[in-house]
């Protein structure tokens, strides 16, 4: 499908960082002591302490979730314009019965539909790549399934050493 048949959304940027610090905030304190990390805050602090290992990317997504000066009225505000524009999205899944769109981008996330991101292999340079797939409103479970089987039959991903990844996380993180 031609990306000029999919509808223009408003710049998610503005939108996203506001939302991703409040929803990890909310999430992480649910946990509350169990939590080893309290908030975004204290992320930003542990990956600083060894940013080759914890963060060996950078942190700009996250610091630029802390200090989204957004407010919550505005924040509103831009889902409501995001839903407006992105709403014949949802029509398109309907009229040819999609589960999911394969997109490079999730700028539709902020008007509602959920957006996965799965691995994809490695660029040039050896970083991670994604594949990002966006599905109906209320479809998780089936962008699930897709999201699922891309990376059944892909095998994109690359398979870290996960014992040692542990031992090296226990041994800076005293666990309860």
């Amino acid at each position: 499908m031609p990306r000029s048949a999919l509808p223009d959304t408003p710049d998610p940027f503005r939108v996203m960082p506001h939302a991703f610090r409040e929803s990890l905030n909310a999430f992480l304190g649910e946990f509350g002591e169990a939590a080893p990390v309290a908030n975004l805050a204290a992320i930003i602090r542990l990956n600083s302490d060894d940013p080759a290992n914890r963060a060996p990317y950078g942190q700009g997504h996250l610091l630029d979730a802390q200090n989204n000066a957004l407010d919550e009225a505005d924040y509103r505000a831009l889902v409501r314009e995001h839903r407006a524009v992105a709403g014949p999205l949802g029509e398109l899944f309907q009229r040819l019965d999609l589960d999911a769109l394969a997109s490079d981008s999730q700028v539709y996330a902020p008007a509602g539909f959920p957006v996965i991101t799965v691995p994809a292999g490695l660029d040039g340079e050896g970083r991670p790549r994604g594949m990002v797939f966006i599905g109906n409103g209320g479809g998780e479970a089936a962008l699930l399934a897709v999201a699922y089987r891309y990376e059944q039959v892909t095998r994109a991903a690359p398979r870290p050493d996960l014992p040692a990844v542990l031992r090296a996380i226990r041994a800076r993180i005293p666990v309860p």
